[in-house]
């Protein structure tokens, strides 16, 4: 007998929990959004200076200088804000050419070669370095 009131209440709450779950089901959207704009995006017109791409290839090239021995050192390029997007040893008698994308957004680079650093603005989607530094006499006794 008591398995028979058991089953009884547990029909009874069955029915009940698919009832309750299954009147809370979202209805269908008949219509929707009364404020979507009916005009096409074609129409849009951009303004002809606009580039529609988020980056750009950079090409940069350092000359190489012709040396009676081997020198290697770390030649890093970063973006003018210093964030690095190449590092690697480099031989200062060969040449580098490499073609980076960047973000449009920058204009200079710098280059660290071992104590040697630069600062380029890139022009026409190019940047040209190269190993020498100005020289002063400041070290020099008069």
């Amino acid at each position: 007998m008591n398995k028979a009131i058991i089953y009884r209440w547990g029909g009874i709450f069955m029915t009940v929990a698919v009832l309750s779950f299954t009147s809370c089901m979202p209805d269908p959207i008949e219509e929707g959004p009364s404020d979507i704009v009916e005009t096409p995006l074609s129409g849009l017109v951009a303004s002809e200076a606009f580039e529609w791409s988020t980056f750009k290839e950079v090409e940069v090239s350092v000359t190489g200088l012709p040396l009676p021995a081997l020198v290697e050192r770390r030649l890093t390029l970063m973006t003018g804000d210093g964030d690095v997007f190449f590092s690697g040893l480099q031989s200062m008698s060969e040449d580098f050419k490499m073609v980076f994308s960047l973000p449009n957004h920058i204009s200079t680079l710098k280059m660290t070669y071992g104590e040697i650093e630069k600062e380029v603005t890139i022009e026409s989607a190019k940047v040209v370095l190269d190993y020498l530094v100005a020289l002063d006499n400041a070290d020099l006794d008069e």
